[in-house]
């Protein structure tokens, strides 16, 4: 299976305004893709207050960086309130859809909400630039850091000389482990406070608030478990960002972490995915077993067609230490483990003790059949093996 070849980091990407939503003729339709534009804009406004703390002096990433692509999602937030204003004043009187039925929230007072979380988002943006003596971010640059906001921020706060000197310091799993905690909690940064009466469910699903970051993030350290560095900064990788209710959105933000991987990458792993399918079906105890000697690396155990999964992953980042997360809920992160693509794919060294029988089973590949590259360590190892390869 040939290796995606390492490929210069794409840092930029445009992130444009979109167009003015078009509603359905159909009122209750209407309602329904009204009430999803609104709650996305609401759950983007509580999101982007949420990453302005801890914002420190020493930034090798670019505190400008932050500040833009940060900036770009307050002007398309502005913009889109603007144009569900417009739509409400003149569409036959699109109503909110939301559950339980006995919360009571109207439009006004949810785009008030909206309208103070932008507010805030403007005035911060512009404090922090004049504390650290930035220049203005202006509204007009659509070209901006392609990842996420929460991405962009970890790249900064993880990577100030201090942090990095922490992590260098550290040696083996037992003096890492505390900083992974620590760390935990950074990429929540300050979490906004959610009014108690705007803390609603959308059509009886169990869809929270908080589905604008991504939901898995990998943090490669930069060291190896000996404490020796491979690489100077700390690398940051995520799964996607979530606007399950704002497609035009969702399918840009989707095309624009595809543009950073790679085509190259994603073929890769899609052909990954196709091979330990072929290990058998999802739910057999069988398969586990197969599954669990190719993550340990029992090539003798496995058939002869799979020796080459475990002496060809596509990447070669085995050596580099670190930590997978994901967020549980509005205010919880917690470490998990890689999940068996990754183990096999790119094998980073954990600082949490492996899992083996529970990444056996705890996988589904044949969902993994649309999006192979979801996992937030293909994005990571990408930068790890590109700057290890070009050194």
């Amino acid at each position: 299976m040939a290796v995606p070849p390492p490929v210069e980091h794409r840092t930029l990407y445009e992130l444009p305004l979109l167009d003015q939503p078009v509603l359905s003729t159909d009122q209750k339709q209407a309602s329904r893709e009204f009430t999803e534009y609104t709650v996305s804009l609401y759950n983007l406004a509580v999101t982007l207050n949420e990453h302005l703390g801890d914002v420190q002096n020493q930034l090798p990433y670019g505190p400008h960086d932050f500040l833009a692509v940060l900036k770009r999602y307050y002007c398309i937030a502005r913009q889109q309130l603007e144009a569900l204003q417009q739509i409400r004043n003149t569409h036959p009187t699109p109503e909110l859809e939301l559950r339980p039925s006995g919360t009571v929230v109207v439009f006004e007072a949810l785009q008030d909400q909206i309208d103070k979380q932008l507010g805030n988002v403007a005035t911060k943006i512009e404090a922090i630039a004049n504390e650290l003596g930035l220049p203005e971010v202006t509204e007009s640059a659509p070209l901006v850091a392609n990842i996420s906001v929460r991405e962009c921020r970890l790249w900064v706060q993880l990577n100030t000389t201090d942090f990095r000197q922490r992590l260098q310091s550290a040696r083996g799993t037992t003096e890492l482990d505390p900083i992974m905690q620590e760390i935990s909690s950074m990429i929540l940064g300050d979490v906004a406070t959610v009014p108690a009466d705007i803390v609603f469910k959308v059509y009886k699903t169990s869809k929270g608030l908080n589905v604008v970051s991504p939901l898995v993030y990998y943090i490669c350290t930069g060291m190896d478990i000996e404490g020796n560095k491979l690489h100077n900064l700390v690398h940051i990788g995520c799964t996607r960002e979530r606007f399950p209710m704002w497609k035009p959105l969702q399918q840009h933000r989707d095309n624009a972490r595809d543009d950073l991987i790679g085509q190259q990458a994603i073929n890769g792993w899609r052909e990954w995915r196709d091979q330990l399918a072929r290990l058998g079906p999802d739910r057999a105890e069988s398969t586990y077993t197969l599954r669990e000697n190719l993550m340990r690396g029992n090539i003798e155990q496995l058939p002869q067609w799979a020796h080459q999964l475990v002496t060809n992953k596509l990447r070669a980042c085995g050596h580099h230490v670190g930590q997978s997360f994901q967020q549980t809920d509005w205010n919880e992160v917690k470490l998990m483990g890689c999940c068996l693509s990754c183990k096999t794919t790119v094998a980073f060294e954990e600082v949490q003790e492996k899992d083996f029988k529970r990444e056996a089973s705890g996988i589904n590949i044949l969902q993994r059949k649309e999006c192979p590259h979801s996992c937030a360590e293909v994005v990571t190892s990408g930068i790890c093996d590109f700057v290890t390869r070009t050194q």
